[in-house]
């Protein structure tokens, strides 16, 4: 009885609002349990860090982070969407061919990552070097094996890619945690981080790959692997843009401030970061579900789509408006002067669209989405440049402000022009 209630329910929302409900709520069990576990370890190991570590130490692990974030840009980031769009389509060849071209195509990543350790190591900064090292190493494993969940993705088995994130968080979480007790060398701290992470990738790399022979899916090249290969080059310049601009704030303050302003400013957006990552992994649901439709018919939806996540975004926004001195002083109560810039940056929650960026990922519109990312993303750079260099800290939130309303309108303009 109440299972049909709740698919009669379910139904009707689907047809007013103009989306699937049924396959929302199907995957949206398992995004769901995703995020509030991953925010919630996350926010275990920034508790640990922010009261364990002094600002200096913790400002220095937020830099090197910075760095890959920024190093990640020369990775082959746009395989993972690519693989995601074919799987949704049936073709589930592209795992093999996709795992080749990560091998191949990671390098470049690779050779600028311990390029970047050995200046530190030139430069007699041992700590630093040996993080880069391990960075380096690690990530390459860790771009190569990411095929895995992104086959999962595409075949929508948000049970599995979920379990083996949580695993991967979990252990991640509980190495990092227990690593600050012994030590606050950087270097030990980060292979704490991404140890477990890679294990569990590998395992999750290897039984896709065994289930995936068992089921006579074999490594040949077809018209789809080609097509999916060229559409991850392009997705990775446009993901490579993107990269640089959104992690190039961490080291704008480390160069101009220092590790403790970096602390600092890691706490004014750690928050609203945390509500903006529901945003984002819904995104994970709506690539597979657009990619398997018609442009027109996505399209014609798109704007009611948004209007109904936008919904909650208001609702987060106001929460965190009326708790945000309580979570900060409670928990991070070294960091009380970041509560005021932490409150006024939460504006950006309300700038965290969703469904058109999805729409761009799944339907392969690559011109559109290469100036999009360009403009914005260029705009987003200069913005936060200019801001840390005259106005330090609070420039920043401004220019993360202006920045992201800039993308937001931008995004609506390529949409209406499709």
């Amino acid at each position: 009885m109440i299972k049909r209630q709740t698919h009669s329910l379910l139904t009707t929302l689907g047809r007013l609002f103009k989306f699937d409900a049924l396959y929302l709520a199907k995957g949206g069990f398992w995004i769901a349990f995703d995020i509030i576990t991953a925010t919630l370890l996350s926010f275990i190991t920034t508790y640990f860090l922010g009261n364990k570590l002094p600002p200096e130490i913790f400002g220095q692990y937020k830099y090197i982070q910075s760095l890959l974030g920024i190093f990640l840009a020369f990775s082959l980031t746009g395989l993972s969407p690519a693989v995601v769009r074919s799987v949704a389509r049936g073709k589930k060849e592209v795992f093999f061919s996709a795992y080749n071209q990560a091998v191949k195509w990671n390098i470049p990543f690779l050779i600028i990552t311990i390029g970047a350790s050995i200046y530190y190591f030139y430069n007699k900064n041992i700590d630093f070097g040996l993080s880069l090292l391990i960075i380096a190493l690690a990530n390459y494993l860790l771009k190569i094996f990411e095929v895995f969940s992104a086959t999962l993705n595409g075949e929508k088995n948000f049970r599995l890619l979920t379990l083996y994130q949580f695993y991967g968080n979990l252990f991640g979480t509980f190495t990092l945690s227990s690593a600050i007790f012994f030590s606050q060398s950087i270097f030990f701290l980060i292979t704490a981080f991404f140890a477990p992470r890679v294990i569990i990738s590998f395992i999750g790399y290897a039984l896709t790959r065994k289930r995936l022979i068992t089921q006579n899916i074999s490594p040949v090249t077809t018209k789809e692997t080609q097509e999916s290969q060229d559409l991850s080059f392009h997705l990775t310049f446009i993901n490579g843009i993107a990269a640089i601009a959104d992690k190039i704030d961490g080291v704008l303050v480390f160069q101009f401030l220092g590790a403790t302003q970096l602390a600092i400013y890691n706490f004014t957006t750690l928050f609203p970061n945390y509500f903006q990552s529901v945003a984002k992994k819904l995104m994970s649901l709506l690539i597979p579900r657009f990619a398997a439709r018609d442009r027109r018919d996505v399209k014609s939806n798109l704007l009611k789509k948004e209007t109904l996540f936008f919904i909650p975004l208001i609702t987060i926004f106001l929460f965190y408006l009326y708790s945000a001195d309580f979570l900060i002083r409670f928990f991070f109560p070294l960091y009380q002067n970041s509560i005021y810039y932490s409150k006024l940056y939460a504006v950006t929650i309300l700038l965290s669209s969703v469904v058109p960026i999805s729409f761009f990922d799944s339907q392969r519109r690559i011109l559109d989405k290469y100036k999009l990312t360009t403009y914005s993303s260029v705009i987003k750079i200069l913005f936060l440049v200019i801001g840390v260099y005259f106005f330090q800290i609070p420039g920043l939130i401004f220019a993360r402000i202006f920045s992201k309303l800039a993308g937001w309108v931008l995004l609506i303009l390529f949409i209406r022009k499709i």
